[in-house]
């Protein structure tokens, strides 16, 4: 034998064992079909029965639950149709209000432009009003002071008005008085530029008499008497005989209460000395 032979007869020896084994297994695989589908409880009978029925049960759920989602799908067709018009409806309100919005916008922006002039006039107005109070105020002032100043102005128009009367009262008498005068210088042979050099009437004595040559004299009496450079005065003295004429002297200076006169030569009558009367009453 070679050994191809050997290889089939071992093929041969193989596959036997192995048909062998297939065959033991098939038998002990074996299934009573018959028993196992007409078993009245656990048969593949029953169980397509029940697998029927729970199949027609699941179908009718189906077709329920189908009904049901026909329905639900209809009715929330219906809804969603709505909602849709809502919403086409919502939209057209957005839009109707967004144009509104625009336009109260615009409106307000216009308002407030026109606030803002209107503010800004009212403050022009304000300034303008305050500039007018104190004119007013100023016109008020001016006005009360000129009205005061004309009460002042006419108070000082009577009283002028009175002293005018007073003077035009005062230049008849003074006319009358010149009047008088005149007619006592006509009368005391007095002329009208020999008046300032008549002194007030007076009574005072030598006071002095200076060095022999200068013919100056000092009086008792001075400016506070009416005294003036330029009065002339006569100098007497009493004896136990009665007066006696001495001469005319002129005031050259004076002080409160004393004078400096000068002798006048031409009127020199006797020599003056200290104690002798002095007056301006000799006629």
């Amino acid at each position: 034998m070679n050994l191809v032979g050997k290889i089939l007869t071992g093929l041969i020896a193989f596959f036997s064992v192995l048909f062998m084994a297939m065959a033991m297994a098939v038998y002990a695989m074996h299934v009573n079909w018959k028993e196992k589908v007409d078993h009245p409880q656990t048969g593949l009978k029953v169980q397509l029965q029940k697998e029927t029925q729970a199949k027609n049960d699941f179908k009718n759920q189906l077709d329920k639950v189908q009904q049901d989602f026909d329905a639900e799908k209809k009715r929330l067709g219906g809804q969603l149709a709505g909602l849709a018009n809502e919403n086409r409806q919502l939209q057209a309100s957005v839009k109707k209000l967004n144009d509104d919005w625009a336009e109260l916008d615009k409106k307000q922006r216009e308002a407030i432009g026109l606030a803002q002039s209107a503010q800004d006039r009212q403050n022009a107005l304000s300034d303008h009003v305050k500039q007018l109070r104190g004119d007013v105020k100023a016109a008020e002032t001016e006005r009360f002071q000129n009205f005061t100043e004309m009460v002042a102005m006419t108070d000082v128009l009577h009283q002028r008005t009175s002293e005018l009367d007073s003077l035009k009262a005062t230049n008849v008498t003074l006319v009358q008085d010149v009047q008088k005068y005149r007619k006592v210088f006509d009368r005391l042979s007095i002329k009208p530029d020999d008046v300032d050099r008549l002194a007030p009437p007076l009574e005072c004595h030598v006071q002095g008499v200076s060095d022999v040559g200068t013919g100056l004299i000092e009086i008792t009496a001075g400016a506070d008497e009416g005294l003036l450079q330029g009065h002339q005065l006569d100098v007497f003295r009493v004896n136990d005989s009665g007066p006696t004429y001495l001469g005319k002297v002129e005031v050259v200076s004076t002080e409160p209460h004393k004078a400096v006169c000068k002798i006048l030569p031409e009127f020199l009558k006797g020599t003056i000395q200290k104690s002798d009367n002095v007056t301006n009453r000799i006629k």
